[in-house]
C-alpha cells in the first residue's frame, strides 16, 4: 500500500472611498494534451496573456510543471532541498525533454487573471501577442492555444513567442518548514510533525480562527481467504524533502514510508502538496495489492475530520451516504463539503485524480456508527469519506483532497470547483 497525501481592493473615486470584495484566485489545471498544438515547443518560449477589460492585453502567470501518475510533481530545480532528499532516489536535474512541452506537463494559470473575451478581442490576439513577446517580427505569426472557463466565462490564451521569454511572476504563498505551515492568503494549513504531513489544523488568516482538524487516515483491507490488513496514521511516515516556489504556487515534495511491524518499507520520494493563493491540495494514492472483488464488504478508506463549530449547523455535504445511492448529481467522481463560518466559506473536495475513470474511487459520508456497522475499524474523528475499494481493480488508485477558501459570495463558485474542478474548454489557434 501507498499512501500519501501530491485584498480588500481600494480605489478612490471623487474622493470617496469604494471598497470591494476581495477577488479570489483558484489555479486553473491544464494538461499538456489539452494544448497540443503546443507540445515540443520549449517551455521557456510560452507565455499566457489575456484582456484586462480596459481595452488592454496583460501578461498573466503560468506554470508548467512535470506531472507523473497524475499526483506526483517532479521537481528538478527546486527552491530549496532538504538532507533527507539525497538519501532517496530523486529527479535529476537534467531535463529528459530538452526543455520542451512534453505529454507529461501540465499548466497552471490563476482564474482571476482571466478577462472577458469578444469577436473584437480574438481579433486582436496577433497583434497583442507580438507586443506581449516583445517580438520585432513583422511576418511572425504565434501559434496559441485559447482557454474558456466554463464557471466565469472568461477567457485567456496561451502564446508561443518563439523566443525565450522572461518570468515575471513569483507566487506569494509561504511555506514555513519550522513552524510547519503552508499559508495561502486566507488560510494556513498546519501539519503535525517533521514526519508526519496530514493535516493538523486549518486556520482563517488573518484572524487565526481554528475550522478543522486533526485529520484521521484508516486503511482497512480484509481479503477473504488472508489475514486482515490495518494500517493508521501510526504506521505512516511523510516528510518534506524538498519545495519549489512557481509562478502561480508552491510544490511541497514528500518522501513516504510505511512502518510495519516496526519495519520502515516501501521508503520513497512519492508525490506532493501543492499551495495556491486561496486553495490548496494533496493527493492520496492507495496501491491495491488485489482486485477489490478479493476483499470482503468493510474494506476501504476512511479520511476522517473534526471540526471545531457545529456541524450540523455549518456544514452542508453534497455527498452520498454509507449504504444509500448517489446523488442524483453522479457523474463527478467525488463528494464536496461546504463549510460557512466565521464570515468566510470553505470548500473541502474529494476528487478523483482521472478525468472520468470508470473505476473511480468515489467517497461517502461516514460517521463511526456507519463504519462500525462495516465493521470497519474504530475511528476518532466525528465524520468522514469512506472509499470502498471492493468494485476497484488491482493497482494504484488516488484521489485528491482539494481546500478552497472564499466569501459567501462565491459559494456557487466553490461548489461548481469543488465538485468538478475548474472546467474549461480548449482551442488551438494558428
Amino acid at each position: 500500500m501507498k499512501l500519501i497525501k501530491k485584498i480588500s481592493i481600494f480605489s478612490v473615486l471623487s474622493f470617496v472611498p469604494l471598497i470591494q470584495d476581495k477577488i479570489f484566485a483558484y489555479p486553473v489545471i491544464i494538461g499538456a494534451s489539452d494544448v497540443s498544438n503546443l507540445q515540443g515547443v520549449n517551455r521557456n518560449y510560452l507565455i499566457a496573456i489575456a484582456p484586462d477589460g480596459q481595452g488592454s492585453w496583460k501578461k498573466i502567470p503560468l506554470q508548467i510543471e512535470e506531472v507523473e501518475d497524475d499526483a506526483a510533481i517532479v521537481f528538478r530545480a527546486p527552491t530549496k532541498i532538504l538532507p533527507l532528499r539525497a538519501e532517496h532516489p530523486h529527479p535529476g536535474t537534467n531535463d529528459p525533454f530538452e526543455g520542451k512541452l512534453d505529454t507529461v506537463h501540465r499548466l497552471l494559470l490563476e482564474d482571476d487573471t482571466f478577462g472577458v473575451c469578444t469577436d473584437k478581442c480574438q481579433s486582436e490576439l496577433q497583434q497583442q501577442a507580438k507586443i506581449l513577446c516583445n517580438n520585432q517580427n513583422n511576418s511572425s505569426i504565434f501559434p496559441a492555444t485559447r482557454i474558456d472557463l466554463n464557471f466565469l466565462k472568461k477567457t485567456a490564451f496561451v502564446v508561443n513567442c518563439k523566443s525565450k521569454q522572461q518570468s515575471d511572476f513569483k507566487s506569494t504563498v509561504a511555506v514555513d518548514l519550522e513552524k510547519r505551515v503552508f499559508k495561502a492568503t486566507e488560510f494556513s494549513y498546519t501539519y503535525r510533525s517533521k514526519k508526519d504531513i496530514l493535516l493538523d489544523k486549518i486556520t482563517f488568516q488573518p484572524d487565526n480562527v481554528e475550522v478543522l482538524g486533526p485529520s484521521e487516515l484508516q486503511v482497512y483491507l480484509k481479503p477473504k481467504y488472508l489475514v486482515n490488513m490495518h494500517f493508521e496514521d501510526k504506521d505512516l511516515i511523510s516528510r518534506v524533502t524538498s519545495v519549489t516556489q512557481g509562478s502561480v504556487g508552491a510544490g511541497v515534495e514528500v518522501a513516504f514510508s510505511l512502518k510495519v511491524l516496526g519495519f520502515k518499507i516501501n521508503s520513497q520520494i512519492c508525490c506532493d502538496v501543492s499551495v495556491f493563493k486561496d486553495s490548496l491540495y494533496f493527493p492520496v494514492m492507495l496501491d491495491l495489492p488485489f482486485e477489490g472483488s478479493s476483499f470482503q464488504k468493510g474494506s476501504g478508506l476512511f479520511y476522517g475530520l473534526n471540526y471545531a463549530g457545529d456541524i450540523d449547523k455549518d456544514i452542508k455535504i453534497y455527498a452520498p451516504k454509507l449504504g444509500e445511492s448517489k446523488e442524483e448529481d453522479s457523474t463527478h467522481p467525488g463528494s464536496t463539503l461546504m463549510i460557512r463560518t466565521q464570515g468566510k466559506v470553505m470548500a473541502v473536495a474529494f476528487r478523483n485524480a482521472k478525468k472520468g475513470a470508470s473505476d473511480s474511487v468515489a467517497p461517502s459520508l461516514a460517521n463511526p456508527e456507519d463504519l462500525k456497522t462495516l465493521g470497519f475499524p474504530k475511528v476518532k474523528t466525528k465524520f468522514g469519506l469512506f472509499y470502498d475499494v471492493t468494485t476497484l481493480k488491482k493497482g494504484f488508485h488516488n484521489f485528491n483532497v482539494w481546500f478552497y477558501v472564499g466569501k459567501e459570495s462565491n459559494a456557487d463558485q466553490l461548489l461548481e470547483y469543488g465538485k468538478y474542478g475548474i472546467r474549461f474548454k480548449t482551442s488551438p489557434l494558428r
